[in-house]
């Protein structure tokens, strides 16, 4: 992977992180998971039988010659009508503004024949900072105690999702400067301090404005909401799902979502943020392809966006979903600079050790191959060395020998790197190579024998310099990564090793140029013409090692 990639997949998952409205984004999921709840599950939350809405519709304004303005007098009516048919409270989404001393007296008789169980509106002007109430005439028979706010807490985008219901304070008006909202006013029990509103796909019992002045039925323990339901009013709000509703539409949602004390709960993000990069971490860490890795983050995230379907289905709770979402650009990010820094220290190891192919296999996915550098395994050794290189150095000048032992390097190396060998030592004219790891071959002990065979076939081609000596053993030895950040060499270690050496200082002795150990011979009998080169004592052994010449 390229240092252009590794910084190209960091920006992308700075900016995204960065500039990505997290609370924006979880209003958005908040409409689709409502909106899916709604359509699959219609009956999730049902609308609670007591709310009524009695709707100034346009039949209404058609059918009422007189201009709304003066309408004070028609709703003191509504209210009397309903009152007298059982409503336990009646809350008039309207704000009068011009009031006829004999309707504002038919409004006081209402009043005062029903204390308490009338609620007016008022508005808070957050720009002119001062709250809009009706007038005086209304507010001293209805009690300034009977005055709610009408305002509604739309987000960023116009759209109503939750309401502020903790009173707010204000300037004195009527001498009062906290106010609850309409909706809280007529569920008459203390509100949470903001509530999600939970929508419901049913609609509350509605009945028009002119019909409900005509007659009612019983009313007992209802509470009526009266309010314009005609666009000319422009008292409209968005919802979440996508279509506008009246206000006093909005006002009976509020209203159901607090007379059954189901306002949709938010968890807190940070916690399932944390969790997400906790997965993605150990996704990266542990999973052996970025294909896999991509499939597990995938399936979190699809199994994150269910679950949280459901937590808001069954129990009214808002799984966050902006941390599973941003999760997936980190993913990116974290990944990739894992990966780049797994394949540093692939190259810092492993650089000039095997073949290219070799190497661009492993680099495809450094991690699995970080995590199996150091572990205990069966792999063969050889050894590799030049007769009489102290006389040649000894009787050439050193420019010359150079020259020698890199022709002889680049020999060699093409050698083993077409046997699929791992050169892990080059010391003056010595070789140490590895058959079998870190990448597993096929029969990694006839693989060092024919790279042994080839290599004294080359060189008898070339100058006289280029006789060497080989041994071939193999066991279980301690593949290792060895040094600090400055030097790291990857070796083997065990006593399998120090035999092999052994065997290599025989070859002089016997006269042999390719020498291989008993465990060698006895996996490739039939496949090479061994010779027993006889039984022999080693330095650092007790036992005696048995040694095979392969021609």
């Amino acid at each position: 992977m390229s240092r252009r990639a590794l910084l190209l997949a960091l920006c992308l998952s700075c900016l995204v992180g960065c500039f990505l409205d997290l609370p924006r984004l979880e209003e958005v999921l908040y409409d689709v998971r409502l909106r899916l709840a709604n359509r699959w599950f219609p009956r999730r939350i049902a609308m609670d039988p007591r709310i009524v809405v009695v709707g100034v519709e346009p039949e209404s304004y058609r059918k009422i010659s007189q201009h709304p303005v003066f309408w004070l007098g028609l709703y003191s009516r509504a209210l009397k009508r309903a009152l007298e048919s059982g409503a336990l409270r009646v809350g008039l989404d309207f704000l009068p503004t011009y009031v006829e001393p004999e309707s504002a007296r038919e409004f006081a008789r209402v009043a005062l024949d029903y204390p308490n169980r009338i609620k007016l509106i008022a508005y808070w002007d957050q720009q002119q900072q001062e709250v809009q109430a009706p007038p005086a005439e209304l507010v001293l028979p209805l009690g300034v105690q009977n005055l709610a706010l009408a305002n509604l807490s739309l987000d960023q985008d116009g759209v109503a999702r939750r309401q502020q219901l903790d009173p707010l304070r204000t300037p004195p008006v009527y001498g009062r400067q906290s106010w609850e909202f309409l909706a809280s006013a007529l569920a008459a029990h203390q509100p949470p301090p903001e509530a999600w509103v939970n929508y419901s796909s049913d609609s509350p019992q509605r009945v028009e404005f002119e019909e409900f002045l005509r007659g009612t039925g019983d009313l007992s323990g209802r509470l009526i909401l009266i309010g314009s339901r005609s666009r000319v009013d422009q008292d409209l709000v968005i919802g979440p799902q996508g279509e506008s509703m009246f206000g006093v539409d909005y006002q009976a949602q509020l209203l159901n979502t607090l007379l059954q004390n189901r306002p949709l709960r938010p968890s807190e993000g940070r916690p399932w943020l944390c969790l997400c990069l906790m997965a993605v971490i150990l996704a990266a860490a542990r999973l052996p392809r970025l294909a896999q890795v991509g499939m597990a983050l995938g399936s979190v995230l699809a199994a994150w966006l269910a679950a949280s379907l459901g937590l808001l289905i069954g129990y009214d709770r808002l799984l966050p979903q902006a941390p599973a979402l941003l999760s997936l650009p980190l993913a990116c990010g974290l990944t990739t600079a894992w990966r780049w820094r797994c394949e540093r220290r692939l190259l810092q190891v492993l650089s000039g050790y095997v073949a290219p192919e070799i190497l661009q296999e492993m680099l495809a996915e450094p991690a699995q191959w970080l995590r199996s550098l150091n572990q205990r395994r069966e792999v063969t050794l050889l050894f590799s060395d030049i007769n009489d290189f102290s006389a040649h150095c000894e009787r050439e000048s050193p420019e010359v020998i150079a020259a020698w032992l890199n022709e002889h390097y680049q020999e060699l190396t093409r050698i083993f790197f077409a046997h699929q060998g791992t050169v892990i030592r080059f010391v003056g004219d010595q070789f140490m190579v590895l058959f079998g790891s870190p990448k597993n071959i096929q029969e990694p002990e006839k693989q060092a024998v024919l790279a042994a065979l080839a290599v004294q076939a080359r060189l008898a081609q070339l100058h006289p310099f280029h006789r060497v000596k080989i041994a071939v053993h193999c066991g279980s030895m301690l593949l290792a990564v060895l040094g600090n950040e400055q030097k790291r060499e990857y070796t083997a270690i065990g006593d399998a090793a120090n035999v092999a050496a052994r065997i290599q200082g025989l070859c002089k002795e016997l006269g042999q140029g390719v020498l291989v150990s008993r465990e060698v011979q006895q996996r490739l009998q039939g496949q090479f013409p061994f010779e027993l080169q006889g039984s022999h004592e080693v330095k650092g052994r007790g036992q005696r090692v048995e040694v095979y010449s392969v021609q």
